[in-house]
């Protein structure tokens, strides 16, 4: 589940059905959570690249960069609540 999900969630009564709420990072000693972007694409070919990785996951591992990168571009243009559907 994404972390944006959830904020979405808790947030929801609070704001207008039309307005989108963007996360901020979350900065600690010896981690840093931020929201996902494209670049991110070559670090996580190593998990989507993976075939053992990918194994438990509704889509094969990805061949190439590219590749991954697109599935990723496909996910941040989903709303929030797809990705716990």
């Amino acid at each position: 589940m994404r972390w944006r999900f959830l904020l979405a969630a808790i947030c929801k009564d609070r704001r207008n059905e039309h307005e989108r709420i963007e996360p901020s990072s979350i900065d600690a000693t010896r981690l840093q959570l931020r929201p996902l972007v494209v670049a991110d694409a070559e670090a996580l070919h190593l998990a989507y690249g993976d075939p053992e990785a990918m194994r438990f996951w509704d889509f094969p591992a990805s061949v190439e960069v590219a590749q991954t990168a697109k599935r990723v571009e496909q996910s941040l243009s989903l709303s929030p609540e797809r990705h716990a559907a």
